[in-house]
């Protein structure tokens, strides 16, 4: 039987667990952000919610109705899903031209815009499921991250997930403050294999 939002809720304790893994994959990739832009980059707590795949624009109000700058990767192993990193338009092309010194379109699918976002989505998702595989003890397989202009309400096609299925949404923030260029991580894990992802963190509190 497939889990449900009704059926699987996180102790508080795991919400702290799992929040505080994220924050440590972040802020390690801002370290790099940080290098590579020579700019402060701030980071927010993430949010940690259990939601319908339907359900991601009502959670992301703020952004319905874009063309969105996305990049994925899918991930496997002891627990499954994707991550992806989200930008408007205008973060998007202020980003790239703060990067490679020159203005970018906005909304623009030239190989400047998709390469320099790439690189960016790839240290971030990176840096996070790397973190979050490290402390855990376990070895994450990766996709090739991928770039998309694409709405919220279809960024779980990107992904492979059905819009019906039930997901953990793990939304953080970052600002890059001189630039006003602002950005949403979002994690998410299969859900059945998730039990298995807190059983880990369970592990380790215990231990």
């Amino acid at each position: 039987m497939k889990a449900s939002c009704e059926n699987l809720v996180l102790k508080p304790e795991q919400k702290v667990a799992l929040t505080e893994l994220i924050n440590i994959g972040v802020g390690r990739a801002a370290g790099v952000l940080n290098d590579m832009l020579s700019a402060r980059v701030s980071l927010a707590v993430p949010n940690i919610e259990i939601i319908r795949s339907s359900q991601l624009g009502e959670n992301l109000p703020q952004l319905v109705g874009q063309k969105l700058s996305t990049v994925s990767m899918n991930f496997s192993g002891s627990f499954s899903g994707f991550s992806s990193l989200i930008f408007p338009p205008d973060s998007a092309g202020q980003l790239v031209s703060r990067l490679v010194g020159e203005d970018a379109a906005e909304g623009s699918m030239d190989s400047v815009t998709t390469s320099t976002l790439t690189e960016v989505g790839n240290i971030l998702i990176n840096g996070i499921m790397g973190s979050m595989g490290n402390v855990l003890g376990e070895r994450l397989n990766y996709t090739v991250p991928s770039y998309n202009l694409i709405e919220v309400e279809n960024i779980m096609e990107t992904g492979g997930v059905e819009k019906g299925s039930v997901m953990l949404l793990a939304e953080t923030k970052f600002d890059i403050r001189d630039f006003s260029i602002q950005g949403h991580v979002i994690l998410v894990f299969e859900i059945e294999s998730f039990s298995g992802l807190l059983k880990l963190i369970d592990g380790i509190q215990k231990s």
